[in-house]
Protein backbone atom coordinates (compact mmCIF):
# COMPACT_ATOMS: atom_id res chain seq x y z
CA UNK A 1 0.00 0.00 0.00
CA UNK A 2 1.38 3.32 -0.51
CA UNK A 3 3.89 2.46 -3.24
CA UNK A 4 3.50 4.57 -6.82
CA UNK A 5 2.52 2.14 -9.36
CA UNK A 6 5.73 2.11 -11.54
CA UNK A 7 7.80 1.03 -8.84
CA UNK A 8 5.20 -1.60 -8.10
CA UNK A 9 5.01 -3.05 -11.47
CA UNK A 10 9.21 -3.04 -11.49
CA UNK A 11 8.48 -4.88 -8.68
CA UNK A 12 5.62 -7.51 -9.79
CA UNK A 13 7.54 -8.10 -13.01
CA UNK A 14 10.39 -9.12 -10.40
CA UNK A 15 8.65 -11.23 -8.62
CA UNK A 16 7.15 -12.90 -11.63
CA UNK A 17 10.94 -13.45 -12.78
CA UNK A 18 11.88 -14.88 -9.44
CA UNK A 19 9.37 -17.70 -10.28
CA UNK A 20 8.04 -17.27 -6.64
CA UNK A 21 5.67 -14.75 -5.55
CA UNK A 22 5.79 -14.49 -1.09
CA UNK A 23 1.55 -14.28 -1.36
CA UNK A 24 1.21 -17.37 -2.50
CA UNK A 25 3.02 -18.57 0.95
CA UNK A 26 0.22 -16.46 2.49
CA UNK A 27 -2.80 -17.72 0.38
CA UNK A 28 -1.76 -21.68 0.87
CA UNK A 29 -2.86 -20.56 4.90
CA UNK A 30 -6.31 -19.35 3.81
CA UNK A 31 -9.13 -21.88 4.27
CA UNK A 32 -11.48 -21.63 1.19
CA UNK A 33 -14.89 -20.41 1.23
CA UNK A 34 -14.12 -17.63 3.83
CA UNK A 35 -14.85 -14.04 3.72
CA UNK A 36 -11.74 -12.33 2.95
CA UNK A 37 -10.67 -8.80 3.12
CA UNK A 38 -7.03 -8.07 1.91
CA UNK A 39 -5.63 -4.47 3.21
CA UNK A 40 -3.11 -2.58 0.85
CA UNK A 41 -4.28 -4.90 -1.73
CA UNK A 42 -2.33 -2.81 -4.72
CA UNK A 43 -3.39 -4.85 -7.79
CA UNK A 44 -5.10 -7.20 -6.43
CA UNK A 45 -2.31 -10.53 -7.03
CA UNK A 46 -3.20 -11.66 -3.53
CA UNK A 47 -7.04 -11.66 -4.26
CA UNK A 48 -6.29 -13.30 -7.51
CA UNK A 49 -5.17 -16.39 -5.45
CA UNK A 50 -7.86 -16.88 -3.82
CA UNK A 51 -10.64 -18.08 -6.58
CA UNK A 52 -12.66 -20.63 -3.40
CA UNK A 53 -13.20 -17.62 -1.42
CA UNK A 54 -16.76 -16.79 -0.12
CA UNK A 55 -16.61 -13.03 -0.93
CA UNK A 56 -12.96 -10.88 -1.18
CA UNK A 57 -12.96 -7.51 -1.05
CA UNK A 58 -9.15 -5.42 -1.38
CA UNK A 59 -8.42 -1.88 -0.42
CA UNK A 60 -6.11 0.74 -1.28
CA UNK A 61 -5.39 4.35 -0.95
CA UNK A 62 -3.79 4.23 -4.53
CA UNK A 63 -6.82 4.83 -7.10
CA UNK A 64 -4.45 3.84 -10.26
CA UNK A 65 -3.98 0.63 -8.19
CA UNK A 66 -7.24 -0.15 -7.65
CA UNK A 67 -8.50 0.59 -11.06
CA UNK A 68 -5.95 -1.90 -12.12
CA UNK A 69 -7.31 -4.38 -10.02
CA UNK A 70 -10.90 -4.12 -11.05
CA UNK A 71 -10.11 -5.16 -14.06
CA UNK A 72 -7.42 -7.97 -13.31
CA UNK A 73 -9.76 -9.98 -10.79
CA UNK A 74 -13.30 -10.54 -11.85
CA UNK A 75 -15.12 -11.62 -8.77
CA UNK A 76 -13.48 -9.58 -6.56
CA UNK A 77 -15.03 -5.98 -4.99
CA UNK A 78 -11.89 -3.65 -4.71
CA UNK A 79 -12.44 -0.11 -2.71
CA UNK A 80 -10.37 3.29 -2.64
CA UNK A 81 -10.08 3.68 1.62
CA UNK A 82 -7.37 4.36 3.60
CA UNK A 83 -6.78 0.97 5.48
CA UNK A 84 -7.52 3.03 9.09
CA UNK A 85 -11.03 3.59 7.73
CA UNK A 86 -11.78 -0.08 7.07
CA UNK A 87 -15.15 0.17 9.85
CA UNK A 88 -16.75 2.23 7.23
CA UNK A 89 -17.29 -1.20 5.12
CA UNK A 90 -20.43 -2.98 5.92
CA UNK A 91 -19.37 -6.16 5.74
CA UNK A 92 -17.49 -8.01 7.83
CA UNK A 93 -14.96 -10.76 7.19
CA UNK A 94 -13.34 -14.18 8.66
CA UNK A 95 -10.07 -13.35 7.88
CA UNK A 96 -8.50 -10.09 7.05
CA UNK A 97 -4.80 -10.43 5.49
CA UNK A 98 -1.73 -7.44 5.65
CA UNK A 99 0.96 -8.23 3.62
CA UNK A 100 4.05 -5.75 3.46
CA UNK A 101 1.91 -2.78 4.23
CA UNK A 102 1.87 -1.95 7.99
CA UNK A 103 5.30 0.08 7.09
CA UNK A 104 3.68 1.78 4.77
CA UNK A 105 1.30 3.29 6.67
CA UNK A 106 1.59 6.56 9.20
CA UNK A 107 -0.39 4.65 12.12
CA UNK A 108 0.09 0.86 11.96
CA UNK A 109 -1.74 0.23 15.18
CA UNK A 110 -4.92 2.22 13.99
CA UNK A 111 -4.77 0.12 11.10
CA UNK A 112 -4.65 -3.38 13.33
CA UNK A 113 -7.57 -1.91 15.60
CA UNK A 114 -9.14 -1.40 12.32
CA UNK A 115 -8.64 -4.96 11.50
CA UNK A 116 -9.78 -6.35 14.34
CA UNK A 117 -12.66 -4.62 14.39
CA UNK A 118 -13.92 -5.96 10.82
CA UNK A 119 -13.08 -9.20 11.46
CA UNK A 120 -15.94 -12.04 12.61
CA UNK A 121 -15.52 -13.00 16.45
CA UNK A 122 -13.04 -16.04 16.04
CA UNK A 123 -11.43 -14.24 12.79
CA UNK A 124 -7.78 -14.83 11.92
CA UNK A 125 -5.75 -11.80 11.03
CA UNK A 126 -2.60 -12.76 8.61
CA UNK A 127 0.64 -10.28 8.30
CA UNK A 128 3.13 -10.85 6.74
CA UNK A 129 6.51 -9.12 5.60
CA UNK A 130 9.91 -10.37 4.10
CA UNK A 131 12.33 -11.79 6.87
CA UNK A 132 16.09 -11.37 8.36
CA UNK A 133 17.75 -13.38 5.85
CA UNK A 134 15.34 -12.68 2.31
CA UNK A 135 17.52 -12.97 -0.36
CA UNK A 136 20.96 -12.94 2.08
CA UNK A 137 22.82 -14.35 -1.25
CA UNK A 138 21.82 -10.96 -2.95
CA UNK A 139 22.38 -8.67 -0.21
CA UNK A 140 25.88 -9.77 0.27
CA UNK A 141 26.78 -9.63 -2.87
CA UNK A 142 25.89 -5.90 -3.01
CA UNK A 143 27.44 -5.30 0.02
CA UNK A 144 24.54 -4.75 2.41
CA UNK A 145 24.96 -5.35 5.87
CA UNK A 146 21.64 -7.81 6.85
CA UNK A 147 21.78 -7.68 10.59
CA UNK A 148 21.86 -4.87 12.80
CA UNK A 149 22.20 -5.30 16.68
CA UNK A 150 20.34 -2.42 18.19
CA UNK A 151 17.03 -3.05 15.89
CA UNK A 152 14.64 -5.68 15.83
CA UNK A 153 14.25 -8.10 12.81
CA UNK A 154 11.65 -7.76 10.35
CA UNK A 155 9.64 -10.21 11.81
CA UNK A 156 10.33 -9.47 15.36
CA UNK A 157 8.69 -5.88 14.71
CA UNK A 158 5.43 -6.97 12.78
CA UNK A 159 4.93 -9.55 15.73
CA UNK A 160 5.37 -6.86 18.27
CA UNK A 161 3.12 -4.34 16.30
CA UNK A 162 0.12 -7.33 15.95
CA UNK A 163 0.89 -8.57 19.57
CA UNK A 164 -0.15 -5.04 20.90
CA UNK A 165 -3.65 -5.51 19.53
CA UNK A 166 -4.20 -8.98 19.30
CA UNK A 167 -2.80 -10.66 22.28
CA UNK A 168 -1.47 -14.35 21.24
CA UNK A 169 -0.15 -13.63 17.83
CA UNK A 170 2.19 -16.28 16.96
CA UNK A 171 5.07 -15.75 14.48
CA UNK A 172 5.95 -18.73 11.59
CA UNK A 173 9.33 -17.96 9.34
CA UNK A 174 8.54 -19.69 5.89
CA UNK A 175 12.28 -20.11 4.23
CA UNK A 176 12.41 -21.60 0.39
CA UNK A 177 14.83 -21.12 -2.19
CA UNK A 178 14.39 -19.55 -5.84
CA UNK A 179 16.49 -19.86 -8.84
CA UNK A 180 16.66 -16.19 -10.16
CA UNK A 181 17.90 -15.48 -13.61
CA UNK A 182 20.37 -12.11 -13.45
CA UNK A 183 18.24 -10.09 -15.15
CA UNK A 184 15.74 -10.17 -12.73
CA UNK A 185 18.64 -8.98 -9.46
CA UNK A 186 19.38 -6.04 -11.69
CA UNK A 187 15.82 -5.25 -11.30
CA UNK A 188 16.04 -6.23 -7.71
CA UNK A 189 18.94 -3.83 -7.47
CA UNK A 190 16.85 -0.87 -9.10
CA UNK A 191 13.79 -1.70 -7.24
CA UNK A 192 15.73 -0.88 -3.72
CA UNK A 193 18.00 2.37 -5.10
CA UNK A 194 21.15 -0.06 -4.79
CA UNK A 195 24.13 2.90 -5.20
CA UNK A 196 25.65 2.02 -8.43
CA UNK A 197 29.45 1.06 -7.18
CA UNK A 198 27.27 -1.48 -5.37
CA UNK A 199 25.59 -2.76 -8.57
CA UNK A 200 28.91 -2.85 -10.33
CA UNK A 201 29.80 -5.04 -7.37
CA UNK A 202 26.69 -7.27 -8.19
CA UNK A 203 27.58 -7.58 -11.55
CA UNK A 204 31.01 -8.94 -10.87
CA UNK A 205 29.94 -11.30 -8.58
CA UNK A 206 26.84 -12.59 -10.93
CA UNK A 207 29.75 -13.08 -13.91
CA UNK A 208 32.17 -15.17 -11.67
CA UNK A 209 29.34 -17.23 -10.09
CA UNK A 210 26.01 -17.52 -12.14
CA UNK A 211 25.63 -20.27 -14.27
CA UNK A 212 23.45 -21.03 -16.64
CA UNK A 213 22.41 -17.70 -16.30
CA UNK A 214 20.23 -18.56 -12.54
CA UNK A 215 21.49 -18.23 -9.29
CA UNK A 216 19.71 -19.85 -5.91
CA UNK A 217 18.83 -17.37 -3.63
CA UNK A 218 16.89 -18.04 -0.19
CA UNK A 219 13.97 -16.70 0.73
CA UNK A 220 12.26 -15.82 3.52
CA UNK A 221 8.71 -14.77 4.84
CA UNK A 222 7.50 -13.75 8.52
CA UNK A 223 3.84 -14.75 8.61
CA UNK A 224 1.92 -13.35 12.09
CA UNK A 225 -0.94 -15.01 12.42
CA UNK A 226 -3.76 -13.67 15.41
CA UNK A 227 -7.60 -14.43 16.21
CA UNK A 228 -9.57 -11.68 16.79
CA UNK A 229 -11.17 -11.54 20.45
CA UNK A 230 -14.98 -10.48 21.33
CA UNK A 231 -14.73 -7.16 21.83
CA UNK A 232 -13.94 -3.85 19.70
CA UNK A 233 -10.66 -2.62 20.04
CA UNK A 234 -12.81 0.52 19.05
CA UNK A 235 -14.72 -0.11 22.67
CA UNK A 236 -11.70 -0.95 24.32
CA UNK A 237 -9.74 1.71 23.88
CA UNK A 238 -12.61 4.20 24.89
CA UNK A 239 -13.45 2.37 27.79
CA UNK A 240 -9.43 2.64 28.90
CA UNK A 241 -9.84 6.44 28.50
CA UNK A 242 -12.87 7.16 30.57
Amino acid sequence: MGQEPDRYERRRRLLAELGRDPVRLVAARVPPHEAVLDVGCASGSFLSLLSGARSRVGVDVDARLVGRARAEVPGATFEIMDAADLRSLEARFDVVTVLHTLAHVVDPIAVLQACHDVLTAGGTLVAAVNASGHLREFWEAVGDPLEREDTDTPQDALLNLVGAVFPGAGLEIVTGRVRAHREALMILADTYSVPASQVERLDRHLESTVEMGTWDVTTRLGIVSAVRSGVSRATMSATETA
